[in-house]
């Protein structure tokens, strides 16, 4: 029998606190770590700015820097490239460190609040055949299914001209322990180029995406691979000669946004996108990212729980009657109550059925096997929870191990999840699946005291697909 995945949104209401990220103002959707901009070589401080949208962006610490090294000197002990992630509940940056790279490592610091920061180690490259290193650009990944990576641009020579041609290439190396002070041996990548820098690396699916700089040249190129040491593949030129601090977002109508900025001296100064198509081919011209202090290098990740359901109500729904503003509430009538809106990034006012899971069965059709299912995360939503649940009689539903394995970062600042289908019981039998949405502590001041009680379960919004 045909295996069929049915996806069920469904509504609890538990009493719990829920911490909202570094006290970021609601609506934050993203943060970039980056340096600054002076019209040289820039500010070689550590910044954090913030954004609720990856245009519009405002710094954090009045526009001052957040970290910089003791005895700070400009070229000389300097924070450049940085690059951050959240993991095990903190904030982690690592950047080119010392006199601009010129030596075998780089930086590492943490925060919890994203303002005060602590100096956790130099990261050392441990690379046979070094005798004058140049480190440079490590880039963080955060895979679902390995964990977190840094990948590093690394010259066994010629660092003491600060000079990448000919043997800068990319690395790969991982921590080994929870509190990131144990760390692997660097692995180098197996690259269709020998020379390259900025190694920027995302996923969709069960494929590895990459950008990175070739030399000689300075362009960007874009290849793919099934695991992160590669091989990789293609060499897509995506042009963009001498510009820095490649990042690549899907957007959500489709194709890509490519993020870069020009570079010492370059003007005016700070990053801008372009918009590209399923090809990677341009749509736009460059567009200027409005930021309080003009952004130099760095990266950003997806601001995660910032927002509580009430602060989203108030943002969204507050010119709207109390009884439309409820969880349960479908204001737009598309099927998508308030909840499931508030957690895979929909807008409650704009029909559309964005963010709906969807099944992704493998290409093994004789086995009618399923991969994954393909949801939405507004990782800024603070107080949900999601659960898979599964079931052979859609009466019966136990709770179900979903290993999740792939996340796209978009450029609304929501991410898409695969979740894999951790079920080895008899293919023969029809199979359904739900994600179960959960709000938890959902007392909100807007809501009248008759409105704050436990909702009957909504009716579930059934969703089959067949291979």
């Amino acid at each position: 029998m045909l295996r069929v995945l049915l996806l069920l949104l469904t509504l609890a209401l538990l009493v719990s606190e829920a911490q909202c990220a570094a006290n970021l103002p609601p609506g934050t959707r993203f943060i970039m770590s980056h340096f600054g901009a002076d019209g040289g070589g820039g500010d070689e401080r550590l910044y954090i700015s913030i954004s609720p949208d990856g245009v519009n962006w405002t710094a954090l610490n009045n526009g001052q820097p957040v970290w910089q090294p003791a005895g700070w000197a400009p070229f000389g002990n300097v924070v450049r490239d940085p690059s951050i992630i959240f993991a095990n509940g903190f904030y982690w940056v690592v950047f080119t460190s010392g006199n601009y790279g010129h030596h075998a490592s780089f930086g590492l610091v943490k925060s919890a609040d994203l303002v005060n920061w602590t100096f956790v180690q130099e990261v050392l490259m441990s690379v046979p055949f070094t005798n004058d290193p140049l480190t440079w650009s490590p880039i963080f990944y955060h895979d679902l299914e390995t964990g977190v990576h840094v990948f590093v641009a690394f010259s066994r020579i010629n660092g003491s001209q600060y000079n990448l041609i000919p043997d800068m290439t990319i690395y790969e190396l991982h921590p080994m322990n929870f509190d990131f002070t144990s760390w692997s041996v660097p692995e180098k990548l197996k690259l269709p180029f020998a020379n390259t820098n900025e190694f920027y690396v995302w996923r969709e699916g069960p494929t590895y995406h990459a950008i990175y700089v070739v030399f000689p040249g300075g362009y960007w190129v874009h290849s793919t691979a099934s695991s992160l040491t590669g091989v990789w593949t293609g060499t897509q030129n995506l042009g963009r000669n001498s510009m820095e601090g490649g990042m690549m977002l899907r957007r959500p109508e489709g194709g890509y946004r490519f993020y870069v900025e020009p570079g010492n001296g370059g003007t005016p100064p700070g990053f801008v996108f372009f918009d590209l198509d399923e090809t990677m081919t341009p749509l736009t011209h460059a567009q200027p990212l409005k930021a309080t202090v003009p952004m130099r290098n760095g990266k950003m990740i997806a601001a995660p729980n910032t927002t509580t359901y009430s602060q989203w109500q108030q943002l969204f729904l507050a010119d709207l009657p109390a009884d439309q503003q409820r969880p349960e509430s479908d204001p737009d009538q598309d099927g998508q109550i308030n909840l499931h809106e508030f957690a895979n990034g929909a807008h409650p006012k704009l029909s559309s059925q964005y963010g709906l899971p969807t099944p992704v069965f493998s290409s093994r059709r004789q086995e009618g096997k399923l991969r994954a299912v393909r949801y939405r995360r507004l990782m800024s939503a603070a107080n949900v929870s999601r659960a898979f649940e599964a079931s052979h009689d859609l009466k019966t539903w136990e709770d179900q191990q979903f290993s999740s394995s792939s996340r796209t970062l978009f450029t609304d600042g929501t991410e898409t999840w695969d979740s894999f289908d951790g079920y080895s019981g008899d293919p023969s039998l029809t199979r359904f699946a739900r994600l179960r949405v959960t709000l938890l502590n959902p007392l909100a001041p807007l809501l009248e005291p008759a409105a704050v009680r436990r909702p009957p379960p909504s009716r579930p919004r059934l969703r089959a697909s067949r291979r």
